[in-house]
């Protein structure tokens, strides 16, 4: 979701694509060139996860979201 350096948001909060990407070493090793890795993940706004919740029965008394 972020840049290497987690300072620039590299895709939209709402995508409905799977996000692919391919990177050579690990998050300890970055150097690490024999080791390589492909991550598939998606993006779900929050109201998607919330209404899916709220439909199989889950009770929320409270949501509180903080921007740290």
């Amino acid at each position: 979701m972020f840049d290497d350096d987690f300072q620039t948001i590299k895709y939209p909060y709402l995508k409905s694509e799977p996000i692919v990407e391919e990177e050579e070493g690990t998050y300890a090793d970055r150097e690490a060139s024999e080791v390589e890795g492909k991550t598939i993940t998606w993006n779900h706004g929050l109201s998607e996860v919330v209404s899916a919740l709220l439909k199989v029965g889950l009770s929320i008394e409270s949501l509180q979201e903080y921007d740290y």
